[in-house]
């Protein structure tokens, strides 16, 4: 999909291509996250790499938060830290429905921002998870 122009209709835009855990993913939302990281200049590379670290934060994720932007009511940001690719991995979910959150776009963040994102959940009343103390 890298190639696609943006706004390029795709085929079965509304099939699932996995789903793990509580997190399920279109094709759409795939390709919108391929759109926004190559207009950030990603290239194919980065953008693998991206989301093969997604993958890893569905599951093994360091915190979850409300996500502070109004525009997505009930979405959260579920935010995990990669050390040795010294950039954090910002997942924003959509509001549960039937147990399932949609992906609404994924990002790269330096580690020092994910910081702020989890003192910013340590003091509000921002319900979340923290698997791991």
């Amino acid at each position: 999909m890298y190639d696609l122009a943006a706004g390029t209709i795709i085929k079965y835009p509304e099939r699932v291509i996995f789903r793990f855990g509580d997190v399920s993913v279109t094709r759409k939302q795939i390709k919108h996250v391929i759109e926004h990281r190559k207009a950030d200049g990603k290239s194919a590379e980065e953008i693998k790499q991206i989301l093969s670290y997604a993958l890893r934060t569905i599951f093994e994720f360091d915190f979850e938060i409300k996500n502070p932007t109004s525009k997505y009511a009930e979405s959260i940001l579920r935010v995990k830290a990669f050390k040795a690719w010294n950039r954090a991995i910002v997942l924003v979910l959509d509001k549960e429905k039937e147990g399932q959150r949609g992906l609404i776009t994924i990002y790269p963040y330096r580690l020092l921002g994910a910081y702020f994102l989890l003192l910013k959940k340590l003091h509000t009343s921002a319900v979340g998870k923290t698997p791991h103390p």
